[in-house]
């Protein structure tokens, strides 16, 4: 027991501790001095997004705080091109805070099927269970079914978690 510390249904939580040893530094050079990145150029601008994924077709989707999701083709030289800006969400909801974006590991390049969680756009005194997970498909991932309502999220800047296949 952790100093009596208890969850919501009144049990309490129970101590845990990993210890690890790491292998040995391959390369001595412990300075980051040399370390620099390049800019080539704007990838994407002008949104905010909590997810980035690329789909079964190896196009590129952002996801963005407002719950739409923008789709660019990947150009050979790596730079992106045709954004496609899909609404389905803010259609079906209005603006919603949007989180998580990620595709079925069964959908293929012909069969988009993505699944986003999401919840209202209060960022303070927000509705304690009004987080969705909704499941979207078709070329244009224009089809939405609400698969879950009333996920918990906190009442302040805390949103629905991001979503992850295992």
């Amino acid at each position: 027991r952790i100093n009596g510390v208890k969850d919501l249904a009144g049990f309490f939580f129970e101590p845990y501790e990993v210890t690890f040893t790491t292998g040995q530094l391959q390369n001595q050079q412990t300075s980051l001095d040399d370390v620099s990145f390049v800019k080539q150029g704007v990838v994407a601008s002008g949104a905010r997004y909590t997810s980035l994924v690329i789909g079964p077709e190896g196009k590129l989707y952002g996801l963005t705080i407002t719950g739409y999701i923008h789709r660019w083709t990947i150009n050979t030289d790596g730079s992106l091109g045709g954004r496609l800006i899909i609404s389905t969400l803010p259609n079906q909801y209005g603006e919603r805070a949007a989180v998580g974006l990620v595709f079925d590991p069964s959908s293929t390049p012909t069969n988009l099927i993505a699944y986003v969680s999401q919840c209202s756009m209060e960022l303070n005194n927000a509705p304690a269970w009004d987080g969705k997970l909704s499941r979207l498909q078709g070329d244009n991932l224009q089809t939405e079914d609400l698969l879950i309502t009333n996920l918990p999220r906190s009442i302040r800047d805390h949103l629905v978690n991001s979503l992850a296949f295992q």
